[in-house]
């Protein structure tokens, strides 16, 4: 209980922030951002860390995670989280309508140019939404150490959209206080629905095909998106994850503790 007050105490501060950034921020840091010109979709580091926002590249993590480390409650739990983001987000930006930044400066320099839905759905931010849900709903699964790491991760996912006029300062305020709730209710509801015992996930044909879905989820996300966010991210970060599995692989230190207690 104390826990849920100090919640609703934290979400009335993010909420009144929020609104104090849409009278007296958005515009003005929308603004110097533009003089600023960036770029930030030339640097491909950059640009691959965005990706980890779009749905497509946490699921894949959560399905390597579980397969891994034998830990299929992380990947339910993370699925379940992330069919709310999309229960939750998608009304709301179709509700809201509002254009995004550099949908605004373009209409500035041309007011009859056809805007796409996808730039009339800035509010809130989608990926921000996402990333602060799923370091939320993954909390009990990871080190305490790692717990900072989870929410400097998504608040500068977050910043980015910012810095990148995809998003205005109160988008991604509203989806991070969104994100928090989703985790927390998605987390709430994975611990009722869910079975404790899931050995019945440890059968070898599920690992299997836990582990084909893997290798081909960058080839199927190709075929449905014309821009494969799960492609650009493993293009970039693909080696270097594969090096930090080997050392945990090796070391057995992140799956010791999951092969201890397989059936959690």
């Amino acid at each position: 209980m104390k826990q849920l007050r100090t919640g609703i105490l934290w979400s009335n501060v993010a909420a009144v922030v929020a609104i104090l950034f849409w009278q007296w921020c958005d515009q003005p840091a929308m603004y110097y951002i533009h003089e600023l010109n960036l770029q930030l979709n030339d640097n491909v580091w950059i640009k691959g860390f965005q990706q980890l926002g779009k749905a497509y590249v946490p699921i894949w993590l959560l399905l390597l995670w579980a397969l891994l480390a034998r830990r299929p409650r992380v990947a339910l739990t993370g699925l379940l989280v992330l069919a709310l983001v999309a229960v939750v987000v998608s009304p709301l930006k179709a509700t809201i309508h509002r254009h995004r930044p550099h949908t605004v400066l373009s209409l500035q320099e041309n007011p009859d140019k056809r805007v796409p839905y996808y730039n009339r759905c800035s509010m809130p931010s989608g990926d921000t939404t996402t990333v602060f849900a799923l370091a939320t709903a993954v909390l009990p699964y990871v080190a305490r150490p790692m717990i900072p790491m989870l929410f400097i991760t998504a608040g500068l996912i977050a910043s980015l959209r910012v810095l990148s006029l995809d998003h205005f300062l109160s988008d991604i305020t509203i989806g991070a206080l969104l994100g928090v709730w989703i985790g927390w209710l998605g987390r709430r509801l994975a611990d009722k629905i869910l079975p404790t015992d899931l050995s019945a996930w440890e059968a070898p044909w599920l690992r299997y095909s836990t582990a084909a879905l893997i290798c081909i989820m960058p080839m199927l996300v190709g075929l449905y998106e014309r821009f494969n966010p799960l492609m650009a991210f493993l293009k970039v970060y693909g080696p270097v994850l594969l090096i930090v599995l080997t050392a945990l692989y090796l070391n057995r230190t992140f799956l010791r503790p999951a092969l201890d207690n397989a059936k959690t």
